[in-house]
C-alpha cells in the first residue's frame, strides 16, 4: 500500500479498509471508476480528481474484464496521483 503524507500530516492513499488501523478516516473522495461500453470496460478520472484539468479524462480504454481496468486503475493512480 503507498502512503502520501504533506507537511500538514494529511495521509493520502487508495481506500482499503486496512486504513482504519491508522485511524479514523475522516474523508474520502472518488479519484476514478470503472464503467462498461460496448467497447469493453474503461477507465476514467472522476470530477474529484486532484488535478482538475483531468477530471472526466478516459486513462484506460478497451479491457476485456472488469478485474484489467481496476488492475490499470491501481497501477495509474500509484503511477501518477499519489
Amino acid at each position: 500500500m503507498k502512503l502520501t503524507i504533506d507537511r500538514a500530516g494529511t495521509i493520502t492513499a487508495l481506500y482499503r479498509d486496512e486504513l482504519q488501523a491508522l485511524g479514523d478516516v475522516t474523508s474520502v473522495s472518488r479519484a476514478s471508476h470503472v464503467e462498461w461500453d460496448r467497447d469493453g470496460w474503461f477507465v476514467q478520472l472522476a470530477d474529484a480528481a486532484r488535478n482538475g484539468t483531468d477530471a472526466g479524462r478516459v486513462i484506460g480504454r478497451g479491457f476485456k474484464t472488469r478485474a484489467e481496468a481496476l488492475a490499470f486503475e491501481v497501477q495509474w493512480l500509484e503511477a501518477n496521483k499519489l
